[in-house]
């Protein structure tokens, strides 16, 4: 071994994480290297099948990046060409119940019409049933008759027909 070579090992053999990161940060060419990443485990790791591996992977994913469409210029008229792409109507969804009805009442004109009408005579409805039905579902507990005519009238003199 050459003193060179010496001072570039080191006294445990390279991770993948660490060649990883060197292949990521100086490229899949280990001659393109900085003379201080060139170790000699790194070299070897490089010429192992898992260092082989990785600088594939490398190169060919900088082929495919070069192989890609350039980006086209900020002034360019790409970006206007895909902007006129766009279709001028598109498909809406329709909006759901709800969302009809708060539009409606938030236009007097909808609310006003005839289709309005009817929607605020059934909400009244429903809103009767409601009443109703909760009221038979709850009766009262206690049956006897309730009179409220002495704390409705102040006076004792007060002729209610006969009674």
């Amino acid at each position: 071994m050459t003193p060179d070579m010496d001072k570039n090992r080191t006294n445990r053999p390279m991770k993948a994480e660490d060649f990883e990161l060197l292949v990521l940060l100086h490229g899949p060419e280990p001659a393109d290297w900085p003379a201080d990443s060139r170790t000699v485990d790194a070299l070897a790791f490089a010429a192992s099948d898992a260092g082989r591996g990785v600088l594939a992977r490398e190169q060919a994913f900088r082929a495919r990046l070069l192989a890609a469409d350039p980006v086209p210029d900020a002034g360019g008229d790409a970006f206007m060409n895909r902007l006129l792409d766009i279709p001028i109507e598109h498909a809406q969804a329709k909006p759901s119940f709800l969302a009809r009805l708060a539009g409606m009442l938030a236009d007097s004109r909808q609310l006003f019409s005839p289709v309005g009408y009817a929607a605020q005579g059934a909400a009244c409805a429903v809103l009767l049933m409601t009443g109703v039905m909760i009221g038979i579902s709850n009766p009262a507990e206690e049956t006897t008759e309730l009179d409220l005519s002495a704390s409705l009238f102040a006076s004792t003199d007060l002729d209610l027909g006969g009674q």
